[in-house]
């Protein structure tokens, strides 16, 4: 509670934010495009907050100093699986070219085997960690668009589905 400063108001309204953050997500999914109902249902749900609020969590957001424990998210359990299915297929690769080099393979045949096994693994687990910050980026994109809106500056539902999906498009996401 300390980067609150005691203000137990704040630390409630930031929870309230991530709340909707995580059932935007929920209601989104990580590839496929917007739905109008997932924007309608995270508006209802920050409506009551102060736009100011909105702006300061959005800038915690942006902030990779700032865990997302200390932001109230739910935890990317996504990203976890990712980088587990990728450690899992590494190990099962170097096992296959160990089990070849044991059953009379050559070095390299071994070597490539374990290669061209672990290849897609490995690049799958280097990039895992991308998806953790594309995620707090489809976040700040979302809640952006909130306080742009409550400002003037939006056109509503629609140019925010359209701008998200030209987000989730250039990340790759």
């Amino acid at each position: 509670m300390s980067q609150f400063g005691g203000c137990e108001k704040l630390a409630s309204q930031y929870k309230v934010i991530a709340e909707a953050l995580g059932e935007f997500e929920r209601k989104s999914g990580h590839f496929s495009s917007v739905p109008p109902s997932a924007l309608k249902s995270f508006r209802h749900s920050v409506s009551p907050l102060p736009v100011e609020v909105l702006e300061s969590y959005l800038d915690d957001l942006l902030s990779l100093e700032i865990t997302c424990s200390e932001l109230f998210l739910p935890s990317d359990t996504f990203s976890n699986r990712i980088s587990l299915f990728s450690l899992l297929g590494l190990v099962a690769s170097v096992v296959c070219g160990v089990y070849a080099a044991s059953t009379g393979a050559t070095f390299f045949l071994s070597l490539g085997l374990t290669i061209c096994l672990a290849s897609p693994f490995a690049v799958l687990w280097h990039f895992s960690p991308r998806e953790r910050t594309i995620r707090r980026m489809r976040y700040a994109q979302v809640l952006s668009h909130e306080i742009s809106r409550r400002r003037g500056g939006g056109k509503g539902g629609r140019a925010v589905g359209t701008d998200l999906g030209v987000i989730q498009g250039a990340f790759g996401a």
